[in-house]
C-alpha cells in the first residue's frame, strides 16, 4: 500500500477510482473509522488515496466480540463492499455480513477532519425478525440535506409493476417505505445498475443501462417517479 498511502497523506485528490472491494489488514492512517455490529464485531473502514488512473482502495480490520469463543471461523460471512456512495465522495455505504450471520447489515462512512462510520440500522428489525428485504439492491443512493443524510433503495414491488422506495432518515434514525405507481408501464421495470445524483440536491436518478432512467426528488412531499 506504499504508494497509495503516500498519496493519501501528502494531499487531498480532486477524484478517485474506488475499488468495491476492500483488504484485509490492520493497517490504519488519518482515515480510519470504527464501528461495532449488531453482534459486537468491531470494524475498522481506512481509505488509501492514489491519482487516477491508479485504483484507489479502502480496508477494512474486524475484531472478534469477548463472548465469541475462539475457533475456525472468520470474522465475515462476506467481505463488507461498497453499495453507494453520495455527497460527491463524501459518504461512502458499505455492507457487510459478519460471522455466524446470513443478513446483511450496513455501515456509512463520512469522510471529514474526523471520520465517523455510522452503523444503520437495518430495515428487517421492523419485522421483527432477520429479514434482509435489501439483499437484492445493488446500489443505493446516499444523499446530505441540510445537516442529515438519506439513504435510498429502489425495490420492485413483489405483487404488482409498482415500486418500493426505502429510505433511511439519519434525523429519525429509521427506514420509512413509498410504494410508487411505475411511470413507464409499456417498458420493462427498471433494474438499477447504477445510482447517480441529478444537479439539485435531492434528485437521484437509477439507471438501468438497457431500459433507461427513472428519477425521484426525495425532498418533495408527494414522492414520484419519472422515467
Amino acid at each position: 500500500m506504499g504508494d497509495a498511502t503516500n498519496a493519501s497523506r501528502r494531499r487531498r485528490l480532486a477524484s478517485i477510482l474506488l475499488s468495491r472491494k476492500p483488504r484485509l489488514t490492520d493497517s490504519r492512517n488519518e482515515t480510519t473509522a470504527t464501528a461495532e455490529s449488531k453482534d459486537g464485531f468491531t470494524m475498522a473502514v481506512s481509505f488509501w488515496m492514489a491519482d487516477p488512473p491508479q485504483l484507489s482502495i479502502f480496508s477494512v480490520h474486524c475484531c472478534r466480540p469477548a463472548h465469541f469463543q475462539d475457533g475456525p471461523y472468520c470474522n465475515f460471512q462476506d467481505l463488507p463492499h461498497v453499495v453507494g456512495v453520495g455527497a460527491e465522495g463524501r459518504f461512502v455505504l458499505i455492507r457487510a455480513v459478519f460471522d455466524r450471520r446470513y443478513t446483511s447489515e450496513y455501515f456509512l462512512y463520512k469522510a471529514g477532519e474526523s471520520p465517523l462510520l455510522d452503523p444503520i440500522l437495518p430495515p428487517y428489525d421492523y419485522y421483527g425478525g432477520d429479514r434482509d428485504d435489501l439483499r437484492g439492491v445493488k446500489e443505493f443512493g446516499v444523499l446530505q440535506l441540510g445537516s442529515h443524510y438519506l439513504v435510498a433503495a429502489l425495490c420492485l414491488a413483489p405483487l404488482s409493476d409498482d415500486y418500493h422506495l426505502r429510505i433511511y432518515s439519519s434525523e429519525r434514525n429509521s427506514w420509512s417505505t413509498r410504494t410508487l405507481p411505475n411511470p413507464c408501464p409499456g417498458v420493462d421495470r427498471i433494474m438499477p445498475d447504477k445510482v447517480i445524483t441529478l444537479g439539485q440536491e435531492g434528485l437521484l436518478g437509477w439507471v438501468d443501462l438497457s431500459q433507461g432512467l427513472l428519477m425521484c426528488d426525495l425532498r418533495q412531499d408527494q414522492v414520484h417517479l419519472t422515467f
